[in-house]
């Protein structure tokens, strides 16, 4: 018996997502462009004199309304639930009868997550996820092993094998380099705790594997202050998320329903389309470490802001490949009572409202209108739906792509908070209305923005920012 991920699940369906942090490819260049028929692009309107400055912004040509393919990834419901959580000497028991059937194997590394005990229940199981996407990057650059077996002590077994179903749907769904694929079991002899085997070994593609990972590397410290100059810019300067107040913190004015001010942590992942794996183990660390440090104190954790620059060109794989694997992942190892998942790309596109939204997306372009018929009759006259989806775009086009991971409480609360309507429509007037920003400064500002040097953090330190 097979399960879909669908965003039924209620915690994840809190669209809007803006205590965030607040809370054929994608590629389009501004000539030649082959619209798919559920695309709408619209042109941006330039300023006397900056035609050409516009249409070679790297958004040009864009669309700024589409729809997503629903790309439902089938979990396992069918797996004994033997094995489980462990402490103490049963623990150590337990690592020793698994760590004996695999020692003396020099071509075998073995992984193991440490100090079960000291780990609060709801965080083995990112920790495993983690551990085990980690080690399928791991695993095709290390020239001493060829097979990995990682004991997931306290893992429910069918929570194991709903990371192999996500794991098998990547090979066949967003295995792009078209290379031999890393192979992947559970170990079926060992009844005390699941055991996934990893193998690789293919001398002749590891220089290839090699300059895959070695794509192209930004500076992560200039990706954050590219990512931290967007949320200045759009989120606090021009209020599009009513609970970011600054580009460290976020969750202010909700301290009267318990939640606390905390920082948003921001991550930067190298990862690139051919070595996807990785990506999904810089999320999932990432998710570790902000439910580790927890929603409050001096480490706390608002929310992450993980760009990912490699994934910038291709909005498509990023909403239909990616965001499926993070939703599964999210439902595999029941985490969707903790955590909430919102997509921003810089070539992002509003659901038209004519399919499937996608999950982490924004409302939907009908929903929205429907927002400012209500709130601003005037507004809504004026604004064509083009008007409308990019009003929603551009409350998501970030420097770079970007996964955004939220507290699911805090989203409730925020949701219940917030006057949903009333801010959308503030927030499409702002950007896109009569005497709003527009389109050519929306594009021209996150072009700088994208473009952002280590001159820039030389110059933000000497000022203090």
């Amino acid at each position: 018996m097979r399960i879909f991920v669908s965003t039924t699940v209620v915690t994840i369906t809190l669209l809007f997502l803006y205590l965030c942090p607040i809370s054929v490819y994608a590629w389009c260049p501004d000539k030649n462009i082959k619209q798919r028929s559920n695309e709408v692009v619209l042109p941006l309107k330039a300023e006397k004199g900056e035609d050409a400055r516009i249409s070679s912004s790297f958004t040009a040509g864009c669309p700024v309304s589409r729809s997503f393919a629903r790309n439902r990834i089938e979990l396992s419901s069918d797996v004994s639930s033997k094995g489980g959580r462990s402490f103490g000497w049963l623990e150590g028991l337990e690592q020793m009868k698994v760590e004996k059937k695999y020692k003396g194997n020099k071509n075998l590394k073995y992984l193991y997550l440490e100090d079960l005990k000291n780990i609060p229940k709801n965080l083995v199981n990112i920790k495993c996820t983690a551990l085990f996407w980690r080690a399928v990057s791991d695993i095709v650059l290390d020239k001493e092993h060829d097979t990995y077996a990682i004991a997931l002590p306290g893992v429910e077994p069918i929570v194991a094998r709903r990371l192999l179903d996500i794991f098998e749907w990547k090979n066949e769904n967003a295995n792009f380099t078209q290379l031999p694929a890393v192979r992947a079991s559970l170990d079926q002899d060992v009844v005390s705790m699941p055991v996934i085997i990893l193998n690789w070994k293919n001398e002749e593609l590891d220089e290839k594997y090699e300059e895959l990972h070695a794509s192209k590397k930004e500076d992560a410290n200039i990706v954050e202050l590219r990512t931290k100059a967007w949320v200045k810019r759009v989120l606090v300067d021009l209020g599009v998320c009513p609970f970011t107040k600054s580009d460290t913190k976020s969750g202010q004015g909700l301290s009267d329903f318990g939640i606390p001010v905390a920082n948003i942590a921001y991550h930067c992942s190298h990862a690139s389309v051919a070595t996807l794996s990785q990506l999904m183990a810089d999320c999932w660390e990432a998710i570790s470490d902000m439910v580790e440090a927890g929603p409050s104190g001096v480490n706390g954790i608002s929310s992450i802001l993980l760009s990912a620059y490699n994934f910038d060109e291709d909005f498509e794989f990023w909403s239909e490949k990616v965001f499926p694997m993070l939703e599964a992942g999210t439902v595999a190892i029941g985490a969707e009572t903790q955590i909430g998942v919102v997509c921003f790309h810089p070539k992002y596109a509003t659901p038209n409202g004519k399919g499937w939204p996608g999950f982490g997306q924004m409302h939907s372009v009908i929903r929205l209108r429907s927002w400012i018929n209500e709130q601003d009759k005037f507004l809504s006259d004026s604004l064509t739906d083009d008007e409308v989806a990019a009003g929603g775009a551009w409350q998501r086009r970030t420097p770079h792509a970007v996964v955004n991971v939220l507290w699911a409480d805090q989203l409730a609360v925020a949701e219940g908070r917030r006057r949903t309507g009333s801010l959308y429509t503030r927030n499409i007037k702002i950007l896109v209305g009569e005497g709003g920003i527009g389109l050519g400064q929306l594009a021209r500002d996150l072009d700088l923005e994208r473009t952002m040097s280590s001159i820039d953090i030389t110059s933000r330190a000497e000022k203090g920012d």
